[in-house]
């Protein structure tokens, strides 16, 4: 008898990842917009939207490296985080993509 594995990519992770957290993908509540442009909303109207994955990718011009994250709370929160974490040096490692991309 021969047996064997295969991985799941990485949607069936964040599938099985939310179902985890959320109990089921048809319970995930999409938030609504409070952005002043929401044309320029970062999520299509959806920023308020909680327990979401993303995946963010920095480039430079030698390399390129992927962050995948979680927000517990919602996404234009953690939005907020990461951009606070980038313009401010004493706030430089207070989230995993800063740190990630510190080395970049």
């Amino acid at each position: 008898k021969v047996s064997y594995s295969i991985k799941p990519n990485m949607s069936r992770m964040i599938a099985g990842h939310n179902k985890k957290i959320i109990g089921s993908t048809a319970n995930l509540q999409e938030g609504k917009c409070n952005c002043r442009n929401p044309k320029q909303c970062e999520l299509n109207g959806k920023c308020l939207t909680a327990n979401i994955v993303y995946k963010n990718t920095v480039k430079t011009d030698t390399c390129m490296k992927e962050y995948i994250g979680l927000t517990a709370n919602t996404f234009k929160q953690r939005l907020t985080a990461h951009k606070s974490s980038f313009k401010n040096p004493s706030k430089a490692h207070s989230t995993s993509l800063s740190q990630h991309t510190s080395g970049i």
